[in-house]
């Protein structure tokens, strides 16, 4: 019966620690992270803010409807003679100069409806339009990018966590082995210096154990704690689930192929061809505009009502606006400016993938070299601690053998976290377009 309810009590344990412990993959957080972004939230909005604009300046050439309508009191006596005029109501007495003089005070209703259709104007609204279209292109590719900034930031992250957990279990292996050797260790007094200096080893390799020990937990939560900020819904009791580090970082972070220019440098090119394109509608300000109208008129007052209609074509030209002067200037440096920001901006993004393309290939393989050392070493361990056991080798030279290993763990370590740091820095600057994708 004992063994039963602690078997019991056993499983109820383990049952509410996994509950309380989330094992989250990448894909699940990944979304959370996307879902709660405040910079992709505003850049979608700046997104859909341009497709709008771009839609609005689309419709340039629709006809224009308006509508007007008054109520008003007058003894002006032009405003009284032509309201008479228009209900049609003018008698002869209208005429008499007392009338016309002094008309009184007289209320009036009109209305008018008014359509306008734009035919030429000077290439401003077609202008206005591309540079719409282009902007609403710049928005969405700058999203785009801001996506993939925060997307490969939150993978960087998860593979540092992956990363960190292997360095935590093989540093706990090594500390178990230390403490076994320690436990067992027979030959550690001070009148024996040879193995009083082994149990010294011993523990100044322990005390160092514990010490990476404490520096990998330090790391693990920050980078725990940057993707908590980012997700706050997955709570703080959660846990990576286990992957082949290689094996991911290489599934989520795909540098493009080829020579294009990164996201953000694409969305800078996008936004200087909106500014030029923009600057083409200053030239309409020295052009005629001309189209054709129609006005209905409703005049009320009491004496009737009654309606009139004109219609036509218009034409329109500036002929003189000290305002519209050097406007052609001011508009083609601002394009000039925005593309040298552009260029500018492309340069440093070759430079940063160059970079990131050498500093990559070192990484790889250094990290090659770095798993086939930590088989060797391995093996060497499990030899070494062999011999240690039948008295072959002394204490110290078990602490060389095991030191190497922990060197060799820490340093694969970092040679991880700085190989996914080159991989996320060359797809940010090369092409790269939805490696992002939730699979």
């Amino acid at each position: 019966m004992k063994y039963i309810v602690a078997i019991l009590i056993l499983m109820s344990g383990a049952a509410a620690s996994a509950e309380t412990t989330n094992v989250l993959e990448f894909d699940e957080l990944w979304r959370q992270v996307r879902s709660e972004s405040p910079e992709l939230r505003a850049a979608d909005q700046e997104r859909k803010a341009a497709e709008i604009r771009s839609r609005r300046q689309g419709r340039h050439w629709y006809p224009r409807l308006s509508l007007e309508a008054r109520v008003y009191s007058t003894n002006d006596p032009a405003m009284n003679f032509m309201s008479i005029l228009g209900q049609r109501r003018i008698g002869t007495a209208d005429f008499a100069p007392s009338v016309l003089n002094q008309p009184g005070n007289q209320i009036f209703e009109s209305g008018g409806l008014r359509v306008v259709l734009p035919i030429y104007e000077g290439g401003a609204g077609t202008a206005a339009a591309d540079s719409a279209d282009r902007l609403a292109e710049s928005k969405q590719v700058e999203f785009e990018a801001a996506e993939l900034q925060v997307y490969s930031q939150a993978v960087s992250s998860f593979a540092g966590i992956l990363a960190l957990q292997n360095q935590e279990q093989e540093l706990t292996r090594l500390l178990k082995n230390v403490d076994e050797v320690l436990s067992r260790y027979k030959v550690g007094t001070r009148s024996n210096p040879l193995g009083y200096s082994g149990l010294l080893g011993l523990k100044n390799l322990r005390n160092r154990l514990e010490g990476e020990l404490a520096s990998n937990s330090a790391k693990l939560q920050t980078e725990k704690g940057r993707l908590q900020v980012q997700a706050s819904r997955i709570g703080e009791d959660w846990v990576a689930k286990p992957e082949a580090f290689d094996a991911f970082v290489k599934s989520r972070l795909k540098p493009a192929e080829g020579s294009e220019p990164s996201l953000s440098v694409r969305a800078l090119e996008l936004a200087a061809q909106a500014v030029d394109r923009s600057g083409d509608a200053e030239r309409s300000m020295f052009l005629p505009r001309f189209g054709v109208f129609a006005n209905g008129d409703l005049y009320a007052g009491s004496r009737s009502v009654a309606t009139g209609f004109t219609g036509g074509v218009y034409l329109q030209w500036d002929l003189f606006d000290a305002r519209n002067f050097e406007a052609m200037g001011e508009a083609s440096a601002r394009a000039s400016a925005m593309q040298g920001r552009a260029e500018s901006a492309n340069r440093q993004s070759r430079i940063a993938s160059i970079g990131a393309t050498q500093n990559l290939e070192s990484l790889e393989k250094n990290l090659s070299l770095m798993n086939d050392s930590t088989k060797y070493l391995e093996e060497q361990t499990s030899l070494t601690r062999e011999l240690f056991r039948n008295g072959q080798i002394n204490a110290l030279q078990l602490v060389e053998v095991l030191s190497r290993r922990t060197d060799l763990v820490v340093a694969r370590t970092a040679a991880q976290l700085a190989w996914t740091e080159a991989r996320q820095a060359l797809v940010l600057n090369s092409g790269a377009r939805r490696s992002y994708e939730a699979r």
